[in-house]
């Protein structure tokens, strides 16, 4: 016992509600240490575990968002950025020898007023792909 605790009570009705309430908070804490220690089982497997049990960070925020804090926000890739290349094999790009032919599939101008606003949407997206035809 050292100087600063606080002194034990001489009564015992006062000893019996403060041994009650050191049982639950010694609950408590144990119920808060096996969360982590989950919790930092979970993390250690996602990071050095197989490849195929990996996990976004992000994802744990879902189970413990009071405990764990989010992650800070890394560098997002941009538009552009060169794309990435295939690292085992993949097709070789074609010739630019051969022939290109481009196809649009446009929607018809009646179909492109917004049902809600009524004014013209804008192009959201577009595909572009080689195929050779035979």
């Amino acid at each position: 016992m050292s100087a600063d605790d606080p002194p034990l009570p001489d009564d015992l009705a006062t000893a019996r509600s403060m041994i009650g309430e050191l049982t639950r908070t010694v609950h408590q804490q144990n119920q808060l240490i096996a969360k982590l220690q989950h919790q930092l089982e979970q993390m250690l497997r996602q990071k050095f575990g197989k490849k195929g049990e990996a996990a976004d960070s992000a994802q744990l925020l879902l189970f413990a968002p009071d405990v764990v804090e989010p992650p800070a926000p890394g560098p997002t890739p941009d538009a552009k950025s060169a794309p990435a290349t295939p690292r085992n094999g993949g097709r070789k790009p074609l010739p630019a020898s051969l022939p290109r032919r481009r196809i649009v599939h446009d929607v018809a101008p009646e179909d492109r007023a917004c049902p809600e606003c009524g004014l013209e949407r804008r192009k959201i997206g577009e595909e572009t792909r080689e195929q050779l035809e035979s």
